[in-house]
């Protein structure tokens, strides 16, 4: 079974990792997530079939300051 998104699932999450791990608070702290894109493609191919791809793009506010 695909596990399920929402935003309170990952507020959960995050507070655990937050708690249970110093580095990951560490790192959560300095580099918030500031924009987050995700999508589903599909397309068929001749010669497999149909075919779905998947994807998740985050970044964070150091990647878009230093580029």
């Amino acid at each position: 079974m695909p596990a399920r998104r929402s935003p309170r699932r990952l507020a959960e999450l995050v507070g655990q990792l937050t708690v249970q791990c110093d580095e990951f608070a560490t790192r959560w702290a300095r580099h918030p997530v500031r924009t987050c894109t995700s999508g589903v493609k599909r397309l068929h191919h001749p010669l497999v079939g149909a075919m779905t791809s998947a994807s998740r793009t985050s970044s964070s506010r150091a990647r878009q300051d230093s580029g």
